[in-house]
């Protein structure tokens, strides 16, 4: 009976073991976004550093990368990503990952906030298959007027009638009315477009 009651707790003592968790896998690139992101003084913005992994896995990892501004009088950053303007102008944003690779991404600051966005011309018409240009202009709470068409995020309501590209493009594919938006650090301005 006491060699059965050893050899019991003998065979539990020896049950199967839990293999220890894999290793994280060895991350080979690091991408910062928003692409081209841009800011008020005074206000934040979060930059996003995403890690891709040699196993094709991309994840963010905002809390271990070591983050740095190339002008700490304009902007500073924390050690989650979050930018503050101090400064008009434009920075670098840099991230390290600790397995080597880094990142960086151009920011620009701004005076003051935005207002409003005016879009021009306000009324376009003209005909299928041609293409004009939109313009962006965001009136600043200083009283300044700063050009965004090429930073602003544009916008068709009807693609099935004109689309709209990065640069405030309108091309027309089919007879009718569309409504095109620039949006700029979330101020957002339209422009009616008539296709014939």
């Amino acid at each position: 009976m006491r060699r059965a009651f050893i050899l019991s707790i003998w065979l539990v003592g020896c049950g199967p073991v839990t293999p220890p968790p894999p290793p994280n896998p060895t991350v080979v690139a690091l991408k910062l976004r928003p692409p081209t992101p841009v800011l008020a003084v005074g206000r934040r913005i979060q930059i996003v550093a995403e890690a891709n992994a040699e196993n094709g896995q991309s994840f963010d990892q905002n809390e271990l990368v070591a983050w740095s501004v190339s002008d700490a009088t304009k902007a500073s950053i924390n050690e989650l990503g979050q930018v503050k303007g101090l400064a008009a102008g434009r920075i670098d944003v840099k991230a390290v990952h600790p397995h080597g690779p880094e990142a960086s991404v151009a920011v620009d600051i701004i005076a003051s906030d935005v207002d409003r966005v005016v879009v021009a011309p306000a009324s376009l018409r003209f005909q299928i298959g041609n293409a004009q240009p939109l313009s962006a202009t965001a009136k600043l709470a200083s009283g300044v007027d700063e050009d965004v068409s090429s930073r602003a995020a544009w916008a068709s309501n009807n693609v099935g009638v004109a689309k709209v590209s990065m640069a405030g493009l309108v091309t027309c594919f089919s007879v009718g009315q569309v409504t095109i938006g620039a949006t700029f650090l979330g101020v957002r301005g339209v422009a009616s477009v008539v296709c014939e």
